[in-house]
């Protein structure tokens, strides 16, 4: 039998993550800070990024000493994972081709590039880390915890675009955030977080990095 190849310790990478996060908060223009701040509670970018943290890094910490985050039997290969957010990111694109968004649904370049990886440690907190670690904990198996734990942000993002019935968009759009959540927390079990948070933002690059200046041109 192969021998199991233990995982990293992944709280040093979510702590730099954060650290990175919070100095880049502090280049956010006006619109950028107070965009970041609508995300949640209405706190400044540098205090959400700090409430995270402290909810983040013992949820991680749980995950891994619990045993959802399983060793590793071999290396895994980052190329073919992240190309996967591509398919996710053409879904919301089709979507958003068919049904435009709103035009200002993006932050603008180049604030983008300090804005959505910031946002992006935000989400994978309340939606995964968080989420995850409270199912492991009552149900000690990974198997509801990536399912259920991957239902928190469509639900949320169902909840905050309700007006008493879902159109189409809205459901497409909530199967795939489900689906980019079931690959995270999948890649979180068997790969850590480091790959999990990769894909992310592969998915966030090509959606609303790239996408969002594209669709301004394309779109309106």
């Amino acid at each position: 039998m192969a021998r199991k190849r233990k995982i990293a310790d992944q709280l040093p990478i979510l702590l730099a993550c954060y650290v990175a996060a919070g100095l880049a908060s502090f280049a956010f223009d006006p619109a950028t800070a107070r965009r970041f701040s609508g995300y949640g509670l209405d706190l400044p970018p540098i205090s959400m990024l700090a409430l995270c943290l402290l909810i983040g890094a013992p949820s991680l910490w749980y995950l891994q000493r619990a045993g959802f985050v399983a060793p590793l039997r071999k290396k895994p290969r980052a190329t073919p994972t992240l190309m996967l957010s591509l398919v996710f990111a053409a879904v919301a694109i089709t979507v958003d081709t068919l049904h435009p968004f709103p035009a200002d649904i993006n932050a603008r370049f180049p604030q983008s590039l300090l804005f959505y990886p910031a946002i992006m440690l935000v989400a994978e907190t309340a939606f995964h880390l968080l989420p995850a670690a409270l199912v492991f904990a009552l149900t000690r198996n990974p198997v509801p915890t990536i399912l259920l734990a991957a239902l928190s942000e469509p639900a949320f993002q169902m909840a905050a675009g309700w007006t008493g019935s879902a159109d189409w968009t809205q459901i497409v759009t909530a199967i795939n955030i489900f689906g980019i959540s079931l690959v995270q927390l999948y890649l979180l079990r068997r790969h850590g977080f480091a790959l999990m948070l990769g894909f992310r933002l592969a998915y966030y690059l090509w959606w609303h990095i790239l996408w969002g200046e594209a669709r301004l041109l394309l779109l309106f």
